[in-house]
């Protein structure tokens, strides 16, 4: 990138860095604008992919070519799922009208030939929605989601489908109520998501090789999703509940939960921690904290085994990010296989919510940096 910061949409930048000049080889910072809501990339991140709430489609961006709708159905109106794109950008997931069947259902998007392709169902339908698409493995081999299952009463239940295999597989619910598959790890024997309880009450679920676990909290409270898991399938990441657990957290069979501690001060109710991605050996987690109010009005973070928990908004100023129009990254929704990009929606004085995309020139150093210096940000259990 030529040392500079490359930032589409706010020209306030170019003259800030021609000014001071403070921004660091291989630093970029994108804004994608109010209607684009990134959620997943490739393993460098040089191809995002998300939902476009304009047009109700799903799409495709680079840094050179800005963004471009390639169909699917984003979430909404009856309508669930969010785009997943494979490490090396063959193959996204998501949710799609099937035009034979007129039903919305899991799907796979070839980038190659720019065709989308129906997986199916378990049988049953809600509305007009057959199966809903919400996970990919990084090596674009399986696809998990929800499914609606026969019946007057069907409920959703957790889904997979793999390539080459004999279809989509239902996982299954251990109650009475309703289960949904968010991601699932390199192998496909291990998928994570959550399950109702008979009450309702959603609760962190992991499915490994089909057998489902409840991962629980301090005192045997109840989590209340399970959003990641690393690549290798060891480590599951998750939202907190409420009370005692309102943190976000990092779990393994090996080890139990462990709550990842809070960048926001107290208050009541306190704020909960929402956990979003974690990398492929588990030792760094992203996610954000939020009270009451709307999505973009939290604050996002980055936690390292080395370092702890710190705010995404100085993890970025340290590697050179200038901030105009005091931007928040309070909304972190993904981070590449590389370590080097992150993508989600922010907030500014003058923007209530635009999606943004960054990259530095390395993963660890900043993090390092302030886990030394900045101990006031971070409260550690």
């Amino acid at each position: 990138m030529n040392g500079g910061l490359e930032h589409f949409g706010r020209a306030a930048i170019v003259g800030l860095l021609a000014a001071v000049g403070t921004a660091q080889a291989g630093v970029g910072f994108w804004d994608l604008g109010s209607g684009y809501s990134p959620e997943d990339g490739t393993f460098d991140g040089s191809t995002i992919v998300g939902s476009n709430q304009i047009t109700g489609e799903y799409f495709m961006w680079t840094p050179g070519g800005g963004a471009t709708d390639i169909g699917g159905v984003i979430a909404g109106n009856g309508v669930g799922g969010q785009a997943r794109i494979s490490d090396d950008g063959s193959r996204v997931s998501g949710t799609d009208l099937n035009r034979v069947t007129n039903f919305h259902e899991m799907s796979i998007y070839d980038t190659t030939t720019g065709t989308w392709t129906a997986l199916g169902g378990i049988g049953g339908s809600s509305d007009s929605e057959v199966s809903s698409g919400w996970g990919m493995s990084r090596n674009g081999q399986h696809v998990v989601g929800l499914g609606w299952t026969t019946g007057s009463s069907g409920n959703g239940r957790a889904i997979q489908w793999t390539d080459g295999g004999s279809g989509v597989t239902d996982l299954g619910s251990t109650t009475t109520r309703s289960s949904r598959a968010n991601a699932v790890d390199e192998s496909g024997n291990v998928v994570v998501g959550w399950q109702d309880s008979d009450s309702g009450s959603r609760q962190a679920a992991v499915w490994n090789n089909g057998v489902q676990t409840i991962i629980q909290g301090p005192g045997g409270s109840f989590l209340t999703e399970a959003t990641a898991v690393s690549g290798d399938g060891e480590w599951v990441v998750g939202i907190g509940a409420t009370g005692s657990a309102n943190e976000a957290w990092r779990w393994s069979a090996a080890t139990g939960m462990q709550q990842l501690g809070s960048i926001l001060g107290g208050g009541f109710p306190p704020p909960r921690g929402f956990a979003v991605d974690v990398s492929h050996d588990g030792s760094t987690v992203l996610g954000f904290d939020r009270g009451f109010g709307p999505p973009t009005g939290g604050e996002g973070w980055l936690w390292t085994e080395s370092g702890g928990i710190v705010s995404l908004d100085a993890f970025f100023a340290s590697h050179g990010v200038p901030n105009v129009d005091n931007f928040h990254y309070s909304l972190p929704l993904g981070m590449s296989t590389d370590g080097k990009t992150f993508w989600g929606l922010g907030r500014s004085d003058s923007v209530f919510s635009t999606g943004w995309v960054v990259t530095i020139p390395s993963p660890g150093a900043g993090v390092l940096m302030l886990a030394a210096g900045a101990g006031v940000l971070r409260r550690r259990r």
